[in-house]
């Protein structure tokens, strides 16, 4: 599947909570795989966003 393949999972590097992640602009939908893409996307939205609120302070 695409979304294992490191070139697509590369778009997320160096995201923040605040990054637009926004699905067929910024993170590039899998041909066949849409909710797949589109669920991963905001699935890593939310771990960012966990990381911002409760973890950043604590780790460098």
């Amino acid at each position: 599947m695409m979304c294992t393949m490191p070139h697509w999972r590369k778009q997320f590097v160096c995201k923040t909570a605040s990054s637009p992640l926004w699905l067929g602009e910024e993170i590039k939908y899998v041909r066949g795989a849409t909710v797949t893409s589109k669920h991963l996307t905001e699935g890593v939205k939310r771990v960012l966003v966990l990381y911002e609120i409760a973890l950043k302070e604590e780790w460098p």
